[in-house]
């Protein structure tokens, strides 16, 4: 069985304090802020993601988080 690449996503904040979703060569903008300052609500994509993943961006944002879905691999 051939081994499958699976991009690792990871977390930048930019000059303006949002949070930037990097994912294998494509970059999303990765949060939306919730209806409280410092509380981010949704990270925009599709699949749900682990709880060890929300625990690493909570940590990067300083701030709780409701829904986390990252980019859904399309088919080839």
């Amino acid at each position: 069985m051939p081994a499958t690449f699976t991009p690792t996503p990871r977390f930048r904040k930019d000059a303006t304090g949002r949070v930037r979703l990097l994912y294998g060569d494509v970059t999303f903008l990765a949060l939306e802020t919730g209806r409280t300052p410092g509380h981010i609500s949704r990270v925009l994509g599709g699949e749900r993601a682990s709880d060890a993943l929300r625990a690493e961006i909570e940590r990067i944002v300083g701030a709780s988080v409701d829904v986390i879905d990252l980019p859904r691999k399309r088919a080839a």
